[in-house]
């Protein structure tokens, strides 16, 4: 087992290939897909079903599973050096109204390609450098 923190993150997509990002407002700053620490005792995809509800009001999704990254040089507000990522898709075939907390900004809808040019946190960059593919 891994000393690194656990984080559930959620790539939302949309019919057109297309990802929810908004620019994070506090460290480490931006542009960034839901995301937060896992609790003691969660699940993995009960944590990023929580932290989408919680960042952008989304509820009532279809989610998959990713992939797991150790992603050692994501530093995060709360102090912790590195992460271990557990990344999700998630699908809705109705309209998505979103509602970024105060940990973000300027919600935007972008396909992997056209966030790879952007400044990412180092995180999403990671997996989306990583798993371009699945992402798509």
């Amino acid at each position: 087992m891994s000393d690194l923190h656990e984080v559930a993150a959620v790539f939302v997509g949309d019919k057109h290939g297309k990802y929810l990002f908004f620019e994070r407002v506090k460290f480490p700053f931006g542009l960034t897909v839901p995301a937060g620490h896992i609790e003691p005792g969660e699940a993995p995809a009960l944590a990023a079903v929580r932290e989408l509800r919680e960042e952008t009001g989304i509820i009532d999704v279809q989610i998959r599973s990713l992939a797991v990254d150790d992603i050692s040089e994501d530093i995060c507000r709360r102090g912790h050096q590195g992460h271990r990522w557990h990344s999700f898709i998630a699908t809705s075939s109705r309209p998505l109204h979103v509602k970024v907390n105060d940990e973000g900004k300027d919600p935007v809808w972008l396909t992997p390609g056209q966030a790879l040019r952007r400044n990412l946190t180092i995180a999403t960059r990671h997996v989306l450098t990583h798993h371009l593919d699945t992402v798509r």
